[in-house]
């Protein structure tokens, strides 16, 4: 990674542009060919990083992300987060729609970031507790 903008400063505007609704702030500290993994996807590049957090994020109102403990070592990143709001809009789940609920969450998670050499996100691979953000949404 070079001086021009390291992990922490990534992981900051990252977090920023997420909570300011900046989204194409957001997928631009992504590469452009940036794989997501999470536990009920996988996609690859911004346009996928795009369609499933932004799926996601025009679900819910009042969306905050905030992070927590946050370790680097070289090229890695581990944050520990907090992704709250509430459930106005239908969401896709493991393929299976989500209908609007107007409920409050608070999904406790753990992002590893890997990054390349600008400082951009080439991996990310989030773990949560879907059951448990399900049962916060009203569904067993």
């Amino acid at each position: 990674m070079n001086a021009k903008m390291d992990a922490h400063e990534t992981i900051r505007k990252w977090r920023d542009s997420m909570n300011e609704g900046r989204f194409e702030e957001y997928l631009g500290v992504y590469s452009p060919d940036a794989v997501l993994e999470t536990p009920i996807a996988r996609v690859q590049g911004r346009q996928g990083v795009k369609e499933y957090d932004g799926s996601l994020g025009s679900a819910v109102k009042d969306s905050l992300l905030k992070t927590h403990s946050i370790i680097v070592s070289g090229d890695t990143a581990a944050v520990e987060w907090v992704w709250s709001g509430k459930q106005t809009g239908e969401m896709v789940v493991s393929g299976a729609k989500i209908p609007a609920t107007n409920r409050a969450f608070a999904l406790h998670g753990t992002s590893i970031l890997h990054f390349d050499s600008e400082g951009l996100i080439t991996k990310e691979r989030r773990y949560y507790d879907v059951r448990t953000w399900l049962e916060q949404l009203g569904h067993k």
